[in-house]
């Protein structure tokens, strides 16, 4: 059986092998610049959002279904545009109300996030 120290050192020299770091080099810029763009993008929407639902006084325990439809709304501004995404947005939308959420403030969310319109405005 091996100790301790054998299965360190076994994991270091796998770790710090010649393979891996400079695979790792290579991929740290691009890496930083990604986590950077995620900083800039999505934590700040995330934050309006919470911003949002704190002042219409949304409860708790819903406000993880109002992050989720946020976060789809992210992920379909990264993917479509135009038209698709207003659609793509308004079946989001749909969706999360058959959940049980608010339309207002999913539609508070599109407007002071997203400026994406309302999608009771766009029916």
């Amino acid at each position: 059986m091996k100790t301790d120290a054998q299965r360190i050192a076994r994991y270091n020299a796998r770790m710090q092998s010649q393979l891996v770091g400079p695979a790792m080099a290579t991929q740290l810029p691009t890496m930083v610049t990604n986590y950077g763009a995620y900083l800039d993008e999505f934590y700040l929407k995330q934050e309006a959002c919470a911003q949002i639902l704190s002042e219409n006084d949304v409860a708790l325990t819903l406000r993880f279904g109002y992050q989720a439809f946020n976060n789809e709304v992210y992920h379909a501004t990264k993917v479509l545009s135009d038209d698709a995404l207003a659609t793509e947005v308004c079946i989001l939308n749909a969706k999360y109300v058959a959940l049980g959420l608010v339309e207002a403030t999913l539609d508070l969310i599109l407007v002071g996030v997203w400026s994406l319109p309302a999608c009771a405005a766009a029916v």
